[in-house]
């Protein structure tokens, strides 16, 4: 088996997972529920990659779901008694965007109620907890932009051209290693398209 396990992204997409063409979910990548999460196109997710991860009441009696679920996994949690007066809690209360052509290192953990632009970089290990704008490389905890992949002309026509919506046909015959190249064939491209 390979780095990636295709047959992890094919059940994702069972699930009803909103994942787009042609992305690929690492290893022991940890996705909140499905309701709660987009995933654009051509997007590499690492592996160990943990999405918008459960929250805990911060203001109650305590932090763990004993007061949430009526009842616990005793795997998961030891002999807990079923909580008849469990009361009702959010566990994932906010959503995750992820653009297209987004690459997510390993080890990466993006909170709820974040949306990560197009084309952007998150780098191994970081704490994404704010939306990171498109074509930025952010690293660190908390993840901080340091700097973009093209400078801004280059990411108004990329973002324009929306390549990832073209067919796939196209895409592969792209001089993929000459930006500027690449986007006068897209723009092409589209004019014909008009």
């Amino acid at each position: 088996m390979g780095v990636f396990d295709c047959n992890y992204y094919k059940l994702l997409r069972k699930k009803g997972y909103n994942i787009g063409d042609y992305t690929y979910v690492g290893r022991k990548a940890s996705l909140c529920p499905k309701d709660k999460l987009k995933i654009g196109k051509f997007c590499c997710i690492g592996n160990n990659v943990l999405i918008n991860p459960a929250s805990h009441p911060k203001n109650w009696l305590s932090v763990h779901p004993f007061q949430y679920k009526r009842k616990l996994d005793s795997r998961l949690y030891g002999n807990i008694p079923v909580n008849n007066n469990a009361l009702s809690f959010e566990e994932f209360p906010e959503e995750v965007e992820i653009g297209n052509d987004v690459w997510v290192c390993e080890n990466v953990t993006i909170l709820g109620r974040v949306k990560i632009g197009n084309g952007a970089i998150i780098g191994a290990g970081a704490v994404v907890t704010k939306d990171i704008p498109p074509y930025a490389v952010a690293v660190g905890v908390p993840a901080v932009v340091k700097k973009y992949r093209f400078e801004q002309k280059i990411i108004e026509r990329l973002l324009k051209s929306e390549w990832w919506n073209l067919p796939y046909d196209f895409i592969q015959k792209l001089p993929y290693n000459n930006i500027e190249a690449c986007l006068e064939l897209i723009e092409k491209h589209r004019q014909d398209e008009i």
